[in-house]
């Protein structure tokens, strides 16, 4: 997808930008998964505002072409505390 792999130590977040390529992976779920890895990410409404992530629709490349709409979890934050990830890829930092 479209954006800026960032590097918060522990962990990446993704943040959009069309200055950037992040590599991932796509997976197919039950929509009634997404409460819980809401709940995962700590951005329910069981968490206090404001959360770390927000959950968005993003069009996102397939690895064989096509374009698709895809769940993925932006980081909520400035992004400018935090090292970009040159290489979109959290496995290759």
């Amino acid at each position: 997808m479209r954006g800026v792999l960032l590097d918060l130590g522990d962990y990446p977040a993704v943040y959009v930008s069309d200055n950037g390529a992040i590599v991932g992976e796509l997976y197919r779920i039950e929509a009634a998964l997404l409460a819980t890895l809401d709940d995962f990410e700590e951005c329910s409404v069981a968490f206090p505002e404001p959360h770390e992530y927000r959950r968005a629709l993003c069009p996102v490349v397939t690895a064989s072409g096509p374009t698709l709409d895809a769940w993925v979890y932006l980081y909520n934050r400035a992004p400018e505390a935090h090292a970009v990830i040159a290489s979109g890829d959290w496995l290759q930092r």
